[in-house]
């Protein structure tokens, strides 16, 4: 059970505090106490929607989602759900998933390959559950984003991606030449522009072992699909269509274990990650927003061969390069102090 006092101490913002009790949930892990945690995180949504705007650009009012968090309780709440491999957590976590968005479960994947050494060692790493768009941000998306005044609204942007933006046009890259393919993933923005949407949508940019892990499953796979190459399950140089398609359109062959569309080729999309050589440790500093580097790129694009729209391959590249290949998809993740060592031994349920 969950003492009353635990409960009342989710309210607290101490970020100490809150790792304790948050570690205290999880290493007791019980039907009971994550059926009281889902019910702390329900008792605090509220009826005030928020308007999201589909892959499509259709504009929709979300309600009881994880976009819809109100308290400091519930966030918290939410945190040690996310930290737990049991059906009965994930369950729980997949009756808030957003429209359009995919939970995937908590738990450890294989990360890396053999192929090239940039991406050795092959190694396991464990992450808590997380939500990613079922596809890459589309023309639609970006534009709703431009109209709401995305790019003049300071709070979006981080103190590099604001200096960066001064007497630059605000849009991407030839973006008169491809607004018009509304279900085509946006191309031709940067590190900074991808970053400020996510903000903008109230979710995150996708750290890279989520990327992956989103990509290709637990099993280690070559492609989302498999380990072999099928020019009718993805958008790439050996398709010869030179050009975005529309999202979705190889769904769900192409998809990946999770379900997630177009993880390769179509377009390359933005990590949070700065580059760092492997094995991957999220707490070694790659994913601080304001510092100075390469981001990490994953998925490949249509102009790109099969060895680059591999679910291991890494690319990096400064986040202020556009390119015509470039967009972005984007996430949402419980975060607080690393606390993700903390396995609950309690058996799934």
């Amino acid at each position: 059970m969950i003492s009353s006092d635990l409960s009342s101490n989710l309210h607290t913002e101490d970020p100490r505090e809150i790792c304790s009790i948050v570690s205290r949930l999880v290493s007791t892990a019980s039907p009971t106490v994550i059926s009281q945690l889902a019910d702390l995180v329900e008792a605090d949504f509220t009826g005030i929607p928020l308007i999201w705007v589909d892959h499509w650009g259709n504009k929709r009012s979300v309600l009881r989602t994880t976009l819809n968090l109100s308290t400091v309780r519930q966030q918290w709440a939410l945190l040690a759900l996310t930290k737990m491999p049991f059906s009965k957590a994930t369950a729980a976590l997949n009756r808030w998933t957003p429209p359009s968005m995919i939970l995937i479960p908590a738990g450890s994947f294989t990360m890396g390959s053999t192929e090239y050494r940039d991406e050795e060692p092959v190694h396991q790493v464990w992450l808590d559950a997380f939500w990613i768009d079922r596809y890459p941000v589309t023309n639609a998306q970006w534009a709703a984003f431009m109209e709401s005044g995305g790019y003049q609204r300071r709070e979006f942007w981080s103190d590099a991606g604001w200096l960066w933006k001064e007497g630059r046009i605000p849009e991407p890259d030839e973006w008169n030449k491809h607004c018009y393919k509304l279900d085509h993933p946006v191309r031709g923005v940067c590190w900074y522009e991808a970053l400020a949407y996510a903000r903008w949508t109230s979710k995150s940019l996708l750290g890279e072992a989520q990327w992956e892990k989103a990509a290709r499953g637990t099993d280690g796979r070559r492609y989302p699909w498999g380990n072999e190459l099928y020019r009718d399950r993805c958008n790439v140089a050996e398709s010869k269509i030179d050009d975005t398609t529309p999202v979705g359109l190889y769904s769900p062959e192409g998809d990946s274990p999770y379900g997630v569309a177009d993880m390769a080729g179509n377009v390359r999309e933005w990590c949070f990650s700065l580059y760092a050589p492997y094995p991957y440790n999220s707490t070694d500093g790659r994913d601080m927003v304001n510092a100075d580097g390469d981001r990490i790129m994953r998925g490949g694009a249509f102009d790109h061969n099969a060895w680059y729209v591999r679910t291991a391959c890494r690319s990096r590249h400064h986040p202020h390069h556009r390119r015509r290949f470039r967009g972005v998809r984007v996430g949402l993740a419980a975060h607080l102090a690393d606390v993700s060592h903390i396995i609950a031994p309690y058996a799934d349920d």
